[in-house]
């Protein structure tokens, strides 16, 4: 579709040497519509695919955060601004996983930081599952009226680390409830 747009891509070798891009695409600017693959031979410099992959409704309402402009919607949306902080992990078997986390969300009062959500893919660039981890980082109101004290608190505390280990993907990361601030 010529009104595809691909952003946020990262790349890496895979486990045979090649190159794989991975990202989100979007038809309107506006909203993820599904995660975008592309594999590249590196010795050959051959396209082997590029695949967009477009989440399902059910997907929509897992990857999406709870935001009051979105929840009487019948079709969720998920905004292009949401997930930003993207890196990829290689699969043995030639597939890749994406691993995003969310930007600063305004829910019930309170600002949501850093959730994180998983893509994975196979090694034909097919989107197998995806999963959103919550993170318990949130700040009150008042304290977004101190951008130095959330700035340095939220470089502190925005952080995982993805690691495969037996043919298993663990997600470290940081949701310590010590996080929370109220003031």
């Amino acid at each position: 579709n010529r009104k595809t747009k691909v952003y946020n891509i990262n790349f890496e070798l895979n486990v045979e040497g090649d190159m794989m891009l991975v990202g989100f695409f979007t038809l309107d600017k506006k909203n993820v519509e599904g995660t975008f693959v592309m594999k590249i031979r590196t010795s050959s410099k051959e396209i082997v695919y590029k695949k967009t992959n477009t989440f399902d409704k059910e997907a929509l309402k897992k990857l999406r955060i709870t935001n009051a402009s979105y929840s009487d919607s019948k079709t969720p949306k998920i905004s292009v601004e949401i997930y930003n902080s993207s890196e990829i992990v290689s699969k043995d078997d030639g597939g890749i996983i994406l691993i995003s986390e969310s930007q600063f969300i305004y829910t019930n009062g309170l600002y949501e930081i850093g959730s994180i959500v998983i893509f994975n893919h196979s090694k034909d660039g097919d989107l197998v599952w995806t999963q959103k981890i919550p993170k318990a980082q949130h700040y009150a109101i008042k304290a977004m009226f101190k951008p130095i004290d959330v700035a340095r608190k939220s470089s502190e505390y925005i952080s995982y680390f993805p690691a495969i280990q037996n043919d298993k993907l663990n997600i470290y990361l940081n949701d310590n409830t010590k996080n929370i601030s109220t003031s």
